[in-house]
């Protein structure tokens, strides 16, 4: 906003455009304005015609300065779902490792006693044959 504060004063320049109403009689009693006069307006009209199109400048300077703010919130918001997102995810990380290991105890507990299982029914089938 600085920068753009900095540019207005650049290009401000004072003009000024005196317009003397002049206007000359013609033979049917009819007043016609003078070739100065309609030229002081026409300078007039370009120069504000000029004026318009900085001023319209600005606005889009201003328009788009605006448009960035809004970007950089939405940016900001953007940034503190992903953050949200990313601690979610570490949470579920987490989770799944804890299941995992749980899972991992369980299925060792099951295997050991399947072994143990299986070594009760060699030891029956000895008994049996022998």
């Amino acid at each position: 906003m600085e920068e753009l504060a900095g540019e207005l004063k650049k290009e401000e320049k004072k003009i000024e455009i005196e317009i003397i109403p002049e206007y000359l009689d013609t033979p049917s009693g009819k007043k016609v304005a003078t070739f100065d006069f309609v030229m002081d307006l026409a300078k007039a009209l370009e120069v504000l015609d000029e004026a318009e199109a900085k001023l319209e400048e600005r606005i889009e300077k201003i328009e788009k300065g605006e448009n960035l703010v809004k970007l950089t919130e939405k940016l900001d918001r953007f940034e503190a779902r992903i953050s949200s997102i990313e601690k979610t995810l570490s949470n579920l990380e987490r989770n799944i490792q804890t299941e995992m290991s749980d899972l991992s105890d369980k299925v060792s507990a099951l295997i050991d006693a399947f072994h143990e299982l299986t070594e009760r029914l060699q030891k029956l089938e000895e008994v049996f044959k022998g």
